[in-house]
């Protein structure tokens, strides 16, 4: 049984990491959340202009190597 996604996840789908972040205004995310996504082609880091479902498992979880490149590039952003 799939877990839904929540606060903290990261996600993979067609070559973009996510990570579920908190958004300040909950009544934009209503009924979705909230992410960055990291370009891995580019090594970009965006807001994504789309929310993800709880519960879209078209959105996989990453793996450790995504995970760790993803907070290095977010680490260097701020």
């Amino acid at each position: 049984m799939r877990q839904n996604h929540k606060m903290g996840d990261y996600l993979y789908k067609k070559g973009n990491i996510y990570k579920i972040v908190p958004h300040w205004d909950d009544l934009f995310a209503y009924g979705g959340l909230v992410s960055l996504f990291l370009q891995e082609s580019t090594g970009k880091m965006f807001y994504s202009p789309y929310l993800i479902e709880k519960d879209d498992f078209s959105y996989i979880p990453a793996t450790t190597e995504q995970i760790e490149k993803f907070d290095l590039v977010e680490k260097n952003y701020h």
